[in-house]
Order: C-alpha cells, then sequence, then structure tokens
C-alpha cells in the first residue's frame, strides 16, 4: 500500500468516527461478557423470528447463534441498558473457511485478509429513514477491523440494497450469484476499503 493509499484509508476513519458520533444516545463497544453476548443472540432471535426467518423450534434457547460466534468478536450498541444494534465480525483463519465462503459456496477464493461483517442488527426502536445507527454500527465495524491492521471485507445483501450501494458509488463487487438466505435472496459481496476510500476522495459528497 502506498502513501496515498494510507492517507485515503486515514481520510475514511475520520468518517468512520464521524459516523459513530452521530449516534449520540449509543455507546459502541465489544461484547464482553457471556451476558453481553447472551443479549446480541437473543437480539438476533427476535429480528429473524419477527421477520418469519426462524421459529422458537429451530432456536429453542431464543437465541440466534452458530459455530462461528464462538471466535466472532461482535460489536454492540447501548442506549443506557437497552442493546440497540449489533453486527458480527468473523476474521479470517487459515483453518476454516468465513461464513460467507461456506454458506453461499463460493467457488473464487476470496482475497487474503478479509473479515466477514453481518448479522447487523438496529432494534425497532433505533431504526430511521435516515439510518443514524445502522450507518454508525457499520462505521464501528469499520473502525475495528482497522485496528487489526485489515481493510477488506465481505457481506451479503438483497438486490434493493445492492442497488442502493451502487446508486451511493460504492464500488461493491459480487462474488456470486443470489441465494435464498434469512428468508430472501441475497448477494455475496466484497468490499475492498482502499477502493471504496478512493470512490469517496473522488466523490466529495458521496454520503454514505
Amino acid at each position: 500500500m502506498d502513501d496515498s493509499q494510507a492517507g485515503h484509508l486515514e481520510r475514511l476513519d475520520s468518517i468512520a468516527r464521524q459516523l459513530v458520533a452521530r449516534a449520540t444516545q449509543i455507546r459502541f463497544q465489544l461484547a464482553r461478557t457471556e451476558e453481553e453476548r447472551a443479549a446480541v443472540f437473543r437480539l438476533r432471535f427476535e429480528t429473524v423470528a419477527k421477520q418469519g426467518w426462524a421459529s422458537l423450534a429451530e432456536f429453542p434457547e431464543g437465541l440466534e447463534r452458530d459455530a462461528y460466534d464462538d471466535a466472532a468478536l461482535l460489536v454492540v450498541g447501548w442506549h443506557d441498558d437497552t442493546l440497540a444494534a449489533t453486527a458480527r465480525l468473523v476474521f479470517p483463519d487459515a483453518s476454516r473457511p468465513l461464513p460467507i465462503e461456506e454458506e453461499f459456496e463460493l467457488s473464487s477464493e476470496l482475497p487474503s485478509g478479509v473479515v466477514d461483517l453481518r448479522r447487523a442488527v438496529v432494534a425497532a426502536p433505533y431504526r430511521s429513514r435516515r439510518h443514524t445507527v445502522y450507518a454508525a454500527l457499520l462505521a464501528r465495524c469499520w473502525l475495528e477491523v482497522r485496528d487489526h491492521g485489515l481493510h477488506r471485507i465481505c457481506g451479503a445483501a438483497s438486490p434493493r440494497w445492492l442497488k442502493r450501494f451502487r446508486q451511493l458509488g460504492l464500488p461493491v463487487q459480487v462474488l456470486g450469484p443470489a441465494q435464498q438466505y434469512w428468508g430472501e435472496e441475497r448477494y455475496p459481496l466484497f468490499l475492498d476499503g482502499v477502493e471504496l476510500a478512493q470512490a469517496v476522495a473522488d466523490r466529495p459528497r458521496l454520503s454514505l
């Protein structure tokens, strides 16, 4: 990475910190205790159950979790003692594929240093048309990725959100065909932070 790319990433980090600061009532951090992690799994279950994507029979404890959660970092946003938002970061591990590689059966190999950023949930009372808390949640996740010295992420999005990302000028790459996942068709996506930082630099009015 050259000095110009590093400078662009630093400016992107600054934007991310501004987005986190906009969600003034939300305190972002990592889930540290078993109780905090359980709150994350409970909110995830409540969300997918309300959407009709899962039932109590599938998650009898009322906790939506899988094997990847054991080693994942869980970003959480608290409003006082209420969990307002959460997302999951699964970092690359040479001993196993990322969740997205397994769940979407990707045939092409991902670049090195890719972090799986998904399971992003904002509790209903904290959602808005401006997506302030959601944007802050993703920005906090980005800063955590950067704290680990990385700048590449992957995720999944519905056709509607993929269209929105492209309208915003975000340089997302589709990794494979859409598949039915959590109740609707979703595309597996890849985003290189250097390319995103360059897009932001080229379009100062780019809305993030």
